[in-house]
């Protein structure tokens, strides 16, 4: 007890000794502020590298949307390689092809061209030149991309030249070489006026440049076409072009003003381009100055003010640091995750909890270029801001991550405890979602791409980025069908994509090959039961894949245009299997093709029709030709194609009626022959029993009277039962086509049928 007892009158001693309380201030503070500069000095440092990444991902964003535009443009070159061989044509018949396509090209192009092995360049509008001087052909072949982008030229017009791009895709003969190249010349104003809707705020600019330096855009417009050395020695070796030759990446230099900046750049996909931002490098300074005048202001405080104050102030500084940091952490017009910090958080979660499962989820709206095209930026982004409060109020229900990234595109990271019961619930709030979005001012469709993370037994699990990645993958696949809203990331999904991208880089070699073959259903007459007719139907047999179904290529063949080459292969079989029949004096019955919905110019298409059908010598009357209600096309186009086929004494069938959305009104319209019943009608009207629906059959009815009405023959696709085929003679239904008399037969099968028919 005595020493404890001197032990704390020891204390009590040197309690009351100012000098006592100067040291421990003096070694609280020292303690304080050496914490304190530590962590100053980390977020300075996290700050600033939240301020590389996140020019890197504006910058990424929009090499990627500059691409977009390029492989556009490209795009619009391919139907002309792929619909004509324009390596064989005469001058006179090369210049009228690229007329006719110019008019109906990309408004966006200045013109087409074809230039051969020689560099001889031949324009749509006429005109010939040698542009060996400046353009060499082995260098458009050589270049590592799919297409070309040439640098920038200044156009050869006497009045009024231009500066000018242009993209270039090889043209290959029937061996494979490349003899040729088609192109289209754009004007640099046209890649201007993508750039113009960038905002960076009020400090940085956005630069263009080729792989030579030479600038396609910059605000000093004498630098257009132009490289750029800094005057300062200092900064001098660092020309744009030493930058063209650097990876992707970021670099302190010079601006023709004088003003240091930062230099981000990126690669553009596919091109020789690179995309600059610059920013006054005396942001990052201001950053840095910043930091050292808290550290000293923190410290004069400390000595001046007690531990309470001291402690308080760590507090203010807790709060400026996580102000600075929000402006690279949360996106200003939704106040959501950026996308760089929402997969900092997602990875942390998902380390966290290594045997969890996982929903990301990436959104973005069908359309939005135009959207935000018709109704300006301000209402684009009130647009944004509306879809982020729907999304984040999902999230908040399930105690998940939002953000977002460039333009409209959202991410969603949830933790679920079943994928089936994540789905499901996803399906519910994708039904609210779109109720919701019906009374908004601007008619917009959201789209959703779903990846999956699961727990591992061994092994890495995927990133962030990799989730990313799928969902991205899994949105792409529905962009072109408006009645899909979502697609889920998984193996069958890759390998359907595969077995498509296989399909479409093998497609003209297997038209050439002979791959595709003609089947014949029978078409019967319901009051005698004999054929009166067949509908030619394509197959594919391929040597790699086997025996395809229609559905496996005929919508791909309608995305890429193919169709309409596959379209005349399989007439020109049809023909010739009626030229044939006639010719050897053998009963023969009318045949229908279809007209797939990608013919949308009517003369063009029966200017081709004919030149394929007058080689033969066969009646018109025994071709009838099915369109599609279906179609893309107007009423007044369909019309238009139903006219010219009448005058040349072909028959003329709407195929798939009422699978479309058109009004009963469109039969007054198009004066067609023949309504061709889609079997959705039967299928969902037959019982299990075999019976029709009352309802159902009543309603059919009524369209066979309107029908009789209109004076148009009637015929019911896939009728597969006995019950359906007496319903049909009942209401007096003229032909019907189906599994119950006969599939589709080959040409020696069909024959046989309609001898024993």
């Amino acid at each position: 007890m005595i020493t404890k007892t001197k032990h704390f009158k020891v204390l009590s001693e040197k309690s009351k000794n100012p000098f006592h309380w100067i040291l421990i201030c003096i070694l609280v503070i020292g303690l304080i502020t050496t914490v304190t500069s530590g962590v100053l000095k980390r977020s300075k440092s996290k700050t600033i590298n939240h301020y590389y990444q996140s020019y890197s991902f504006i910058l990424e964003g929009f090499s990627q949307a500059i691409n977009y535009y390029l492989i556009n443009y490209r795009s619009s070159l391919l139907p002309i390689i792929t619909e004509h061989k324009i390596y064989n044509m005469s001058q006179e018949e090369l210049i009228e092809i690229l007329a006719e396509e110019f008019t109906h090209a990309n408004p966006d192009l200045k013109n087409l061209f074809y230039m051969d092995k020689n560099s001889i360049i031949t324009f749509s509008d006429g005109h010939v030149d040698d542009y060996s001087d400046v353009l060499s052909f082995d260098t458009v072949i050589s270049k590592a991309h799919p297409f070309y982008v040439s640098e920038l030229v200044t156009s050869r017009e006497k009045d009024n030249p231009e500066l000018l791009f242009s993209i270039m895709n090889p043209v290959h003969d029937d061996k494979g070489e490349i003899v040729g190249a088609i192109g289209g010349s754009l004007r640099i104003v046209t890649i201007q006026s993508v750039l113009q809707s960038i905002k960076l705020g009020d400090i940085g600019a956005m630069y263009l440049q080729d792989d030579k330096g030479k600038f396609f855009i910059h605000g000093n417009k004498e630098l257009i076409g132009k490289s750029y050395t800094p005057n300062s020695t200092k900064y001098e070796k660092i020309t744009s072009e030493f930058i063209s030759q650097q990876p992707d990446g970021h670099i302190i230099t010079e601006d023709p003003s004088g003003e240091e900046i930062d230099l981000f750049f990126n690669h553009i996909p596919h091109s020789n381009w690179i995309l600059l931002i610059g920013t006054p490098h005396s942001v990052l300074k201001e950053i840095y100055s910043d930091y050292t005048k808290a550290t000293i202001l923190l410290i004069c405080l400390f000595i001046l003010c007690t531990i309470i104050l001291i402690i308080q102030s760590i507090i203010t500084i807790h709060y400026f640091i996580s102000q600075k940091l929000k402006t690279v952490d949360i996106d200003p017009l939704t106040n959501l995750l950026t996308r760089a910090r929402f997969e900092t958080d997602a990875q942390k979660l998902a380390q966290k909890n290594p045997k969890s499962k996982f929903l990301l989820i990436e959104c973005d709206i069908r359309g939005f270029k135009f959207i935000n095209q018709n109704y300006g930026g301000e209402e684009a982004d009130k647009l944004i801001v509306y879809l982020s409060k729907q999304l984040n109020a999902m999230v908040k229900e399930n105690d998940g991550l939002i953000g977002r990234g460039f333009a409209d595109h959202f991410y969603i990271f949830v933790k679920v405890t079943s994928i089936h019961r994540a789905i499901a619930e996803f399906k519910k709030y994708n039904e609210t979602l779109n109720e919701n979005i019906k009374s908004y001012d601007i008619s917009f469709f959201p789209k959703f791409g779903i990846s999956f993370l699961m727990p591992v037994s061994n092994g890495p699990r995927p990133t962030i980025q990799d989730l990313i990645g799928q969902a991205s993958f899994a949105k792409s696949t529905i962009k072109d069908n408006m009645l899909v809203h979502y697609a889920l990331y998984n193996s069958h999904l890759l390998k359907a994509v595969n077995r498509e991208r296989f399909i479409e880089n093998n497609m003209e070699a297997a038209l050439q090959n002979g791959e595709f073959f003609v089947l014949y259903q029978p078409k019967i007459n319901l009051i005698s039961e004999k054929v009166v007719g067949a509908e030619a139907l394509v197959r594919w047999n391929s040597p790699k894949l086997g025996l395809l179904r229609p559905d496996e290529f005929i919508p791909l063949f309608e995305r890429n245009g193919f169709i309409k080459k596959l379209d005349f292969y399989v007439y020109k079989k049809v023909f010739t299997f009626i030229n044939k029949m006639i010719s050897t004096n053998q009963k023969m019955v009318p045949i229908s093709v279809n007209m797939s919905r990608n013919h949308s110019k009517p003369e063009k298409f029966m200017h081709e029709f004919l030149s394929i059908f007058n080689e033969f010598n066969i009646p018109p009357n025994m071709v009838e030709v099915e369109i599609l209600e279906r179609s893309f096309m107007n009423e007044n186009t369909l019309k238009t194609f139903t006219d010219l086929l009448h005058q040349e004494g072909f028959s003329v069938a709407m195929d798939d009626f009422g699978s479309g959305e058109s009004s009963l009104n469109m039969l007054t319209q198009i004066p067609v022959d023949v309504l061709k019943f889609d079997r959705t009608f039967l299928v969902s009207s037959t019982a299990d029993d075999g019976s029709i629906d009352s309802t159902s059959a009543n309603f059919i009815e009524s369209l066979i009277v309107l029908s009789k009405d209109l004076k148009k023959q009637t015929i019911f696709e896939g009728v597969e039962t006995k019950e359906q085929i007496e319903f049909l003679k009942n209401i007096e239904c003229d032909q019907v086509q189906g599994y119950y008399f006969s599939r589709p037969l080959t040409e020696l099968d069909f024959v046989e049928y309609m001898k024993e028919h």
